[in-house]
């Protein structure tokens, strides 16, 4: 473009040579000899051929710009993407040719036109706070609704708009359009599926939670037998009187109260947070302890807690509770099936920063290197198909990055596998 200026100013510096040639030529053409006439001639015939010359340049140079105008346009009306520009009300006032293939209307049918015509009516909330974003930061926003086409269908786009002045000083809207029905499709397929994984793991827990129940009853119910067979005896031996009587309802009903307990720890374990609070990691850690002890105890593993419990976090207690208990038996089943003597889980709980960090860790050997990147995966489990469905660490893992927006991850240390769960403290 600054060559295009540049030719054509030099092109009317030698109008203006010729022009003032010619009329000192007239003015002095009495007085002028044959050899300064010819001279004039050739001068003139020089210009002349280099105003043709530059004549063609420009032709040439117009040619270019034509063709490069072209190329745009063609590129403009082909892009992968809608474009269209809007006026200060949200009037439609240009639009590319794939913008028309979205929304399959002509031009005349679009161009001024408000976009809101467009846009799906229980949407509509969506492109008001998109409105309101866009005005108030003066730049660019976007958002994904969904827009109608001209047989009054919808489709889901993406939709991205900067505000801008053109040459006038008119506040302008210009807007990207993309389809991005069949993602938005695939997004719901793998939310469906992830809510079957979600189901599938909880059923899982539950029948695993339901066999640590039995085995929790097993002992008290022992225990109440014991005292009935005592009462027995003695009512046989005539030798019953009414403080053994009182004794035996005294522990029996101590018994079932435990009893009582367990199911409630569980049922409270198993019920849904219906929205995020606060709460202190103390009380998940108390949960777990209630749950697994009884577990951990005949085995010999001991459950070592340490660090802050009184830190606070804003999330769902239950299912944080959950993922602790999935770390904490999975490392008493590696435990018990690597036969480590003296087994130890240590939970330890520190606040670093912003974040909530909390490390279980074991010493049941570590998990394999060629497997320990799978551990996450859906369905992958180290263990046989009749103890484990592999749902419970790809579970916890979503818990903890979707709902709770943190990380859990996994090493090996020096004797067993380390578990690291970090969460934003809000």
């Amino acid at each position: 473009m600054l060559n295009y200026v540049k030719e054509e100013n030099y092109i009317r510096s030698l109008r203006k040579k010729a022009e003032l040639l010619v009329c000192e030529s007239k003015n002095n053409l009495e007085n002028l000899t044959s050899q300064e006439i010819k001279s004039l001639v050739d001068e003139l015939q020089l210009h002349k051929i280099e105003l043709k010359m530059q004549n063609d340049e420009l032709r040439r140079a117009n040619n270019e710009v034509e063709i490069s105008k072209k190329h745009y346009l063609e590129l403009y009306d082909n892009a992968p993407v809608g474009y269209m520009i809007l006026d200060s009300n949200y009037v439609i006032i240009q639009t590319n040719l794939t913008a028309l293939k979205l929304f399959e209307i002509d031009s005349k049918n679009i161009l001024n036109e408000k976009i809101q015509k467009f846009i799906y009516k229980d949407d509509q909330d969506i492109f008001y706070m998109f409105h309101k974003e866009l005005t108030k930061s003066e730049g660019k926003y976007d958002c994904q609704l969904r827009l109608l086409k001209g047989d009054g269908s919808d489709f889901w786009a993406y939709m991205k708009a900067s505000l801008e002045k053109n040459e006038l000083g008119e506040y302008i809207f210009k807007v990207i359009i993309e389809d991005i029905t069949q993602r938005k499709e695939l997004e719901d397929e793998l939310k469906v599926k992830n809510n079957i994984m979600l189901s599938q793991g909880r059923q899982a827990a539950l029948g695993e939670m339901i066999g640590n129940i039995a085995h929790q009853w097993r002992q008290p119910l022992n225990s109440i037998g014991a005292v009935m067979m005592k009462l027995e005896l003695k009512c046989d031996d005539d030798g019953l009187c009414a403080d053994d009587i009182e004794d035996a309802i005294y522990k029996t009903n101590s018994i079932i109260t435990l009893m009582s307990r367990t199911i409630d720890d569980f049922r409270n374990f198993f019920s849904p947070d219906k929205e995020k609070h606060h709460f202190k990691i103390r009380k998940s850690i108390e949960s777990i302890k209630a749950l697994m002890l009884p577990l951990l105890y005949p085995n010999d593993i001991d459950l070592v807690v340490s660090g802050d419990q009184d830190i606070e976090i804003f999330g769902y207690s239950n299912e944080l509770e959950q993922v602790l208990l999935n770390l904490v038996s999975n490392a008493k089943d590696a435990i018990i099936v690597n036969k480590i003597e003296n087994g130890i889980i240590n939970i330890d709980i520190k606040k670093e920063n912003y974040n909530l960090n909390i490390v279980v860790k074991d010493n049941a050997n570590g998990i394999s290197e060629n497997i320990i990147q799978k551990v996450f995966d859906p369905y992958f489990t180290t263990k046989f198909k009749s103890q484990g469905t592999g749902i419970g660490l790809y579970m916890s893992k979503m818990i903890i990055e979707n709902n709770m927006n943190g990380d859990l991850s996994v090493k090996n240390h020096q004797n067993g596998a380390l578990f690291s769960i970090t969460i934003p403290i809000n």
